[in-house]
């Protein structure tokens, strides 16, 4: 099974320390809509916490949630506001789910 990994650049800018949540079936999309180049899902859930004034990079393993589209390759994403809910551990599962919502 291919995992890939999504960088995230976290910046806390208050006095105290947040804690950041990324769940499991989050959404990063490709930056370059039409790219033919995967979005990705995160592949389980991260609790990081963020310390006051500073910044932290967070790398979060990840599927693929186009079974015909092209890897990412290093691509340049951004997070979404969804998040894929149902039951999966492995690439075949995710795709399941996918094709089950009608996207290829």
């Amino acid at each position: 099974m291919i995992m890939y990994k999504v960088t995230v650049s976290l910046r806390n800018d208050t006095d105290k320390d947040v804690l950041c949540l990324v769940p499991k079936g989050q959404v990063f999309e490709n930056k370059n809509v039409g790219s033919e180049r995967q979005n990705l899902a995160a592949a389980r859930d991260y609790r990081v916490i963020v310390p006051a004034q500073s910044r932290l990079t967070l790398e979060v393993d990840a599927l693929c949630t186009n079974r015909t589209m092209g890897g990412p390759n290093g691509s340049s994403g951004r997070t979404t506001i969804f998040q894929i809910t149902g039951l999966f551990e492995t690439q075949e599962d995710l795709w399941r789910i996918m094709a089950s919502a009608g996207i290829p």
